[in-house]
């Protein structure tokens, strides 16, 4: 399931999908309206009907990194990594504290083995992180997966660092 930029897991959205649809008949013109039928359309694995949602969604709020966001999110489960980046840095150009996106973004780059890329947008979202409890989970995950693409640079030490500090921000965290 989609929401806020972020893959968060599959879920039947079938309930979901009918509700957005009638909100759809409803307000088409809504941005949200076009986001949650994209998000729905995703997670059923209707991907085309989710990106022209989520164009939609685009136009209606060219401003809305989260849009872009979730655009990227479906390119990327469409097995468009070229579009997905060109997305995730679309929304971080339009908000750079925009973490999902910096997130995303640097998981295709070290998906496709392109680690020093990579370990500059982590660090890069680090830095335009806040130190909040409301980003504990994201600035975890940055530090975790920053490890994992500065172990692929045989950065060893660098790596034991972030994974100490993601450790240190949640105890319990398990990847």
């Amino acid at each position: 399931k989609m929401q806020n930029g972020n893959a968060r897991g599959k879920s039947d959205n079938q309930p979901a999908n009918v509700h957005f649809t009638t909100a759809a008949d409803i307000d088409a013109a809504l941005p949200v309206v076009q986001q949650g039928l994209g998000i729905a359309y995703c997670n059923l694995k209707r991907i085309p009907e989710a990106l022209d949602c989520f164009r939609r969604a685009t136009e209606l709020a060219p401003e809305d990194p989260a849009t872009h966001g979730n655009l990227g999110n479906c390119h990327r489960q469409a097995g468009n990594p070229v579009e997905a980046e060109r997305c995730y840095r679309k929304a971080i150009s339009l908000n750079a504290a925009y973490t999902p996106a910096y997130i995303n973004l640097a998981d295709i780059l070290a998906r496709h083995q392109r680690h020093n890329d990579a370990v500059k947008i982590y660090r890069k979202a680090l830095r335009h992180t806040a130190d909040s409890p409301e980003n504990r989970t994201n600035l975890v995950l940055l530090n975790h997966r920053l490890g994992l693409a500065l172990r692929e640079l045989d950065a060893t030490e660098e790596a034991m660092t972030c994974y100490r500090e993601a450790i240190a921000k949640q105890p319990d965290f398990a990847p």
